[in-house]
């Protein structure tokens, strides 16, 4: 049985999963598989056929005085998949209102919803005991957030009894302790996290907060320790924690590592406390000893030691600096990943004993860094952009600052529908402004923006900065050069003015692209030639295929992508080779989005370790205005293939993930 001690967390990690710190008394809209209008912090379902559901809505309305028939038309809309509210607003209010006075209902409704799901992982728990095997707290959390977005468990009771789930990616199999990382592991091999990896982070958000609810005196959780065969003799190198001036009281201040690069190269990683959030980072490989080093702050570390993020400033920029650390499944050598965001990302992995990856975990752990707190996205206006939450407008006297911070601030947590829904109004405020008024103060200001978004494949931003330039030449060559040096650079690159290093044009083959994996393709553009644009770069353009889920032929659509660059490692150059997933549908009235009298977007975001040069925002989208987009995919059809080609793309999005292909071989861009 489920103890009642957690069960505060789990209640918890599964408001925070289904409604983030929004009120669970209104209707909302997943628009996901066949899913209809969901009330409540269980998300009771009206499309699902759970006629408890369906009853707490009918007795809420009927509370409300409305009619049986009012009612039975609310349903006939809200009881069937919608991507988008059928309701007016006054509908929408009318409903809401009515949940709220009914909470009584719409909390017990939650609470059925809720003694089912712990039905099921009761029976997720029973399988681990007769398997003689125990479960942690945080893998309860874990099922507990997998079944009430899955269902009852299956393949779940195959693994926690020792069998092969047979998911899409190999997982090890269930230790004696099924511990949080292994419902980690278990999760990012099913098959909606494989077609959907970029909603794992949420996840484990939402099960960090549960964690964090318990009182770490009576918390259930069996260290992860306690697993591990630890030698310390057989460690290649010696390492000794001192104690940190800027930590608790034993807390390690430095730690030195060996490990081995993916070429074989033998490295020595190094990390040293310098202050209560400040540290540094060293790589020296033997073949040369030229370490690459990096003075970090804003550090935040996970409790458990098996992650790091920081602060760092990589060449002219500022990067999100990351070390995660991964043990091994099986036999063979434990991982630890050193990544950077920004203009000039890399990732690089070394392997490392069993010892020396403990030692560096514990350092993570006990060097007294604060904690890693990741936000979630439903948070993430209320949160990490306090200045956005407050005002979601820009400030009449100055529109330029909060479009600036908030760009800054998305870049921690990207996400297409959140630069929408809160970047874009501020940047639109912005462009109007200067459009208006070109004087030099603003003119300045407005570049600190275009600099700021220099990776950021909003054409309103470009066109906007380039028309500046051209009408107001003198000015605008004063204002870049009242900013700083890295922000005269970066505008310059993503005027392509200069260009970043190592962007040579590229013959692009198949050995490219990243490896394909158990992933159907339901979309493949095929870059067939190159035209110049109006902007002096190269536009390919080429043909999207269409397909259903039987590889069946839907449709073949005229497309070019690029334009504002020479290459696909360039901010809005074209679209850069390998794999997409396609969400969130959207109408369009921007101008670049529009052709034909026809508007709408698809998010595309990448999968399958697609390499995105630190780019991101690209969309699949009518190509507006002149034949050139900025790194999007822009179809060029008459308006009845423009419909015909969204239409597909939302029926294909309705049946389950949707992922497209781009493939450039045999062009050198």
């Amino acid at each position: 049985m489920v103890s009642a001690a957690i069960k505060p967390a789990i209640r918890g990690a599964l408001r925070l999963h289904e409604i983030g710190n929004d009120t669970p008394y209104k209707i909302s809209f997943a628009a996901k598989g066949k899913s209809g209008a969901s009330f409540g912090f269980m998300q009771g379902d009206l499309a699902a056929a759970q006629p408890f559901v369906t009853a707490t809505f009918r007795n809420a309305m009927s509370a409300a005085g409305m009619t049986a028939a009012d009612i039975d038309g609310l349903l006939a809309q809200l009881s069937k998949h919608q991507i988008k509210n059928p309701l007016s607003a006054a509908e929408t209010s009318r409903v809401n209102r009515a949940l709220l006075s009914a909470a009584n209902l719409v909390d017990r409704m939650d609470e059925q919803i809720l003694a089912h799901v712990y039905d099921d992982l009761d029976r997720c728990l029973d399988r681990a005991t007769q398997a003689h095997r125990r479960v942690d707290t945080k893998a309860q959390i874990y099922m507990m957030l997998w079944i009430n977005m899955s269902g009852p468990p299956t393949k779940l009771l195959v693994w926690l009894g020792g069998g092969d789930p047979e998911l899409p990616r190999e997982v090890a199999a269930a230790r004696e302790i099924v511990t949080g990382e292994a419902m980690e592991d278990y999760l990012a091999a099913t098959n909606y996290y494989v077609s959907n990896p970029q909603n794992l982070n949420h996840l484990h958000q939402c099960a960090d907060a549960g964690m964090r609810a318990l009182d770490e005196a009576t918390s259930h959780a069996v260290p992860i320790a306690q697993s591990i065969e630890f030698d310390a003799s057989a460690a290649p190198l010696a390492v000794a924690f001192s104690t940190a001036a800027h930590g608790p009281a034993g807390a390690a201040s430095e730690v030195t590592v060996s490990a081995k690069s993916d070429t074989g190269r033998d490295v020595t990683v190094a990390m040293r406390k310098t202050g209560a959030d400040s540290g540094n980072l060293s790589l020296r490989e033997a073949t040369d000893g030229t370490p690459q080093s990096f003075s970090v702050t804003a550090i935040r570390a996970r409790a458990d030691g098996t992650r790091l993020v920081c602060q760092a400033q990589v060449a002219f920029f500022s990067a999100m600096v990351s070390c995660t650390l991964q043990a091994a499944r099986t036999t063979g050598s434990d991982t630890i990943v050193i990544a950077a965001s920004g203009p000039f990302p890399f990732t690089r992995t070394y392997s490392a004993t069993r010892p020396d990856f403990d030692r560096l975990k514990g350092f993570i752990a006990q060097a007294g860094f604060p904690a890693l707190d990741p936000l979630p996205s439903q948070a993430f206006a209320a949160t990490a952009m306090p200045a956005i939450a407050a005002s979601n407008t820009a400030s009449d006297d100055d529109p330029y600052h909060p479009a600036i911070v908030a760009i800054e601030i998305w870049k921690l947590q990207p996400s297409s529908p959140a630069y929408d829904d809160r970047i874009a109004p501020l940047v639109r405020a912005a462009s109007s402004r200067i459009k208006a008024d070109t004087n030099p103060a603003d003119l300045a200001k407005w570049l600190e923006l275009q600099s700021s978004a220099m990776n950021i494949s909003d054409s309103d931003i470009l066109s906007t900065t380039l028309t500046l330039r051209e009408v107001s030449a003198n000015a605008f060559s004063q204002a870049l050069q009242s900013l700083s040096t890295a922000q005269q650079l970066r505008v310059r690159l993503a005027l392509c003015e200069i260009d970043p290093p190592d962007q040579e044009a590229v013959a692009v083959t198949a050995a490219a692209l990243p490896p394909t994996a158990a992933v159907q393709v339901l979309g493949a553009f095929t870059g067939q030639s190159i035209f110049t644009s109006p902007r002096h770069h190269p536009v390919v353009h080429g043909e999207l295929k269409l397909f259903d889920n039987r590889g069946a032929a839907l449709g073949t659509y005229t497309v070019n992508t690029g334009g504002g660059a020479r290459n696909y490692k360039t901010t809005n150059g074209p679209v850069p080779p390998g794999f997409y997933r396609l969400s969130h549908f959207r109408p369009r009235d921007t101008v670049g989005m529009v052709f034909n009298g026809i508007g709408y977007s698809f998010d595309l975001d990448p999968i399958l370790d697609t390499k995105m040069f630190g780019r991101s925002l690209f969309r699949v989208h009518p190509d507006g205005g002149q034949a050139q987009t900025n790194g999007c995919l822009g179809v060029r059809e008459d308006a009845a293939h423009l419909i015909q080609c969204r239409d597909q793309l939302r029926h294909l999005l309705d049946r389950g993930p949707v992922t497209i292909s781009v493939s450039y071989e045999g062009l050198s861009i």
